[in-house]
């Protein structure tokens, strides 16, 4: 499985107060760019209202039905992720042939192909499109590690 999807672990956290006593709970996710609403903690049964996100928990851990609650906005977050993989996909596979043209670019360029070559095969008759684009120092393509000879 991807490296995005194994980035994505919700739990849930204490939320303290000042007194260091337990006032509620959050889900986080593992990505670290993620986190659930706060759930407030009820001292009083009669308080208890998931739909207002108060719950009653009178020692303070949360049950499996409760802490199944309050993880359903990481499953929507996870969901999301999923949802996101062929995006996630398709950039990386651009980053990946963007990087090869640059290899390739910079090779023939080593081997004396000339700009006016190179805006040949892309698709340019114009060997300044091709520096434009893949010359050092300008353009979307540059890359500083890579340097051409001019």
């Amino acid at each position: 499985m991807s490296a995005v999807f194994e980035s994505h672990h919700g739990w849930i956290v204490d939320i303290v107060g000042d007194g260091s006593d337990l006032i509620g709970w959050r889900a986080m996710c593992s990505c670290g760019r993620w986190h659930g609403r706060p759930w407030q903690r009820s001292e009083r049964a009669v308080d208890h209202a998931p739909a207002h996100r108060r719950l009653h928990c009178p020692d303070g851990q949360l049950g499996p039905v409760l802490s199944r609650l309050v993880l359903e906005e990481w499953d929507s977050h996870y969901f999301e992720m999923q949802a996101l993989m062929p995006v996630r996909l398709a950039f990386q596979d651009s980053e990946s042939a963007r990087q090869r043209l640059l290899e390739a670019v910079r090779f023939v360029r080593s081997t004396g192909a000339s700009w006016e070559s190179i805006g040949h095969v892309i698709g340019t008759e114009s060997a300044e499109v091709a520096e434009q684009r893949f010359g050092v120092g300008v353009g979307p393509w540059r890359d500083p590690a890579i340097q051409f000879e001019r």
